[in-house]
């Protein structure tokens, strides 16, 4: 007769492990919670992240404090969550950064395994924007002049294996339209570029795009969202238009290190399901051209995974894939 003093023992083990864990999450949070943005402040990512912070707090009844740490393409921020305690008291608020770095770096210093979502809060599509003085008065007149004059626009560019960069090379392979590509160090410049004449066409985040499309120098074409956003409901989307590969942009998202108890996870995504059930949390979402992800954390890790495949394709076209 085999002696049942092993499965006992591990019976036993299993069963202390489930009622600490569950003694955890009840538990939880019983001191303050630090958010890490890996940006500056003031940013859309720092933003929104306060937003969240600011509901999270209201709902546990504790408090949320966002630590602004940027740097090195906001790997520095990423890294300081895993070297934390994975006890759920450091969280990290990310954005597609987090997804590009893996697929262009060598080295990130973390995986998208080390990493589980908590809450999946939304979604700023992309615009393409064309400067007035583009003989074109919609999208299939854009692509028709492209094709008749190739190199002939000018596209504006972001260097670093960015949303924008990888976006602009997915827009000319998937049109099968030539442009002359001007490199910027930011956004702002390029938007300059494009309010000037310099550049032709920019495709570019709506909350910095859709304050300027009051602007009779600029106008929008196409929008990169799954369907017609709120916030600019006038324009088609490129899926509309006839090029799926064109959906994509800059979520928003809140993960945990993967090693945190199950028990504090699920719970901390139940308050993010009812956070997006509240019309205040929504509005300021919203505010800050925004999508709210309404269908919870785990369509939005499948969401996740769909969009890094995407991605990969761009930065081997590109020949970026691990090249940073």
């Amino acid at each position: 007769m085999k002696n049942p003093l092993p499965a006992l023992f591990a019976a036993t083990a299993f069963l202390l492990t489930a009622s600490s864990a569950h003694a955890q999450a009840n538990d939880y949070p019983s001191r303050p919670i630090r958010l890490i943005v890996p940006y500056n402040a003031g940013g859309a990512v720092d933003i929104v992240g306060r937003v969240y912070a600011q509901k999270l707090s209201q709902m546990l009844g504790q408090t949320v404090v966002v630590e602004n740490r940027p740097g090195g393409s906001a790997m520095i921020g990423i890294k300081g969550v895993l070297q934390a305690p994975a006890d759920g008291y450091t969280l990290l608020m990310s954005t597609t950064t987090y997804t590009t770095n893996t697929i262009v770096y060598k080295a990130p210093g973390y995986g998208l395994d080390d990493f589980a979502v908590v809450a999946g809060l939304g979604v700023s599509g992309l615009l393409l924007l064309q400067s007035t003085t583009v003989p074109a008065n919609n999208y299939a007149e854009l692509i028709a002049y492209a094709k008749a004059n190739p190199k002939k626009l000018n596209m504006g560019t972001l260097g670093g294996g960015g949303i924008t960069q990888l976006l602009s090379s997915r827009f000319q392979h998937a049109t099968g339209i030539q442009t002359t590509d001007i490199p910027y160090s930011g956004g702002s410049a390029v938007m300059q570029g494009l309010l000037g004449g310099v550049v032709d066409i920019f495709i570019d985040p709506m909350p910095t795009a859709i304050p300027q499309l009051g602007s009779n120098r600029i106008k929008a074409l196409a929008s990169t969202t799954d369907g017609r956003s709120p916030l600019a409901p006038e324009v088609p989307t490129f899926k509309e238009l006839g090029v799926p590969s064109m959906i994509g942009g800059a979520w928003f998202a809140v993960h945990a290190s993967a090693k945190t108890p199950q028990a504090i996870i699920d719970k901390l995504r139940l308050q993010s399901t009812e956070m997006m059930k509240a019309k205040d949390f929504l509005d300021k979402l919203t505010a800050v051209k925004v999508d709210p992800w309404t269908t919870g954390p785990e369509s939005f890790s499948r969401y996740l995974n769909a969009d890094k495949l995407l991605w990969e394709k761009d930065a081997e076209r590109l020949g970026l894939k691990g090249t940073l």
